[in-house]
């Protein structure tokens, strides 16, 4: 059975050597995972990384929409876009979890300047969202061909419904596995719409907490969306690491058994 990590941050699994990650997911089944920048610095440390480990890990650019300001972020994100090879743009997207994150206007701005390079790029986008359904969903629909995910997609289904006709995907972490988890969405999405991540370091898979999160655990992920979809393991992580290899145009082939 193999697996892909679409969403995972090396550069802040500060508790465990980069070695030890990717010898772990290996062991786990992985054959890749995406590590996703939050800013040009963690852009150049994602790219880094992509050198380390190539054709296991891949390499993101993005501004995290907490991480926005008015310096020449843009510029910089450019730049790198122009120099190496990047897989996606993201993680970007709008945060109104808290009111002393950047204003709604500068989030806007930044938010439409990345899907803007997208297009320009011919990149997918991959999207945080927290408290914002209603802001995102009218943008998202005004580039409805540029590939994007929404990463730990925990909004209700209505937000999948505005997006199912446009290039939308939807990404799902270990928050699946916690007892307070409604199955709605991932009952009624298509699995080809579907993708799994870890988003480590954060949100640890149920039967690992305590512990710090890491891609091997993107198993317990795929585990229980077998269980909710009533489909074998094999099925859901063969769906969706092929899925995960189209989206972000990657040149892996899985390993025939």
């Amino acid at each position: 059975m193999y697996l892909f990590d679409t969403h995972a941050h090396p550069h802040l699994c500060v508790k465990t050597p980069l070695d030890t990650l990717v010898n772990r997911a290996k062991s786990a089944g992985l054959i890749g995972m995406m590590s996703v920048a939050i800013d040009p610095a963690s852009a150049r440390e994602a790219i880094e990384h992509s050198h380390q480990y190539p054709g296991f890990i891949w390499p993101t650019a993005g501004i995290h929409p907490t991480s926005v300001s008015d310096d020449e972020q843009l510029s910089e994100l450019e730049a790198i876009l122009q120099t190496n090879d990047i897989y996606a743009i993201g993680e970007c997207g709008l945060d109104f979890y808290r009111d002393n994150h950047p204003s709604a206007g500068l989030q806007t701005d930044y938010f439409r300047a990345q899907l803007d390079l997208a297009q320009r790029y011919d990149l997918p986008v991959i999207i945080h969202s927290r408290n914002a359904d209603a802001e995102l969903v009218p943008i998202l629909l005004e580039y409805p061909n540029v590939r994007k995910v929404i990463h730990c997609f925990s909004s209700p289904w209505s937000v999948v419904e505005a997006l199912l006709d446009t290039a939308t995907w939807f990404s799902f972490t270990g928050i699946v596995t916690y007892t307070n988890y409604d199955p709605y969405v991932i009952q009624n999405l298509p699995l080809p719409r579907i993708m799994i991540e870890t988003d480590c370091p954060y949100l640890t898979p149920l039967g690992h907490r305590g512990a710090s999160n890491e891609p091997a655990f993107v198993s317990d992920i795929c585990s229980k969306l077998a269980a909710i979809k009533s489909l074998p393991p094999q099925t859901i992580a063969s769906a969706t690491t092929q899925t995960a290899i189209d989206f972000f145009k990657l040149p892996i082939e899985i390993p025939t058994p």
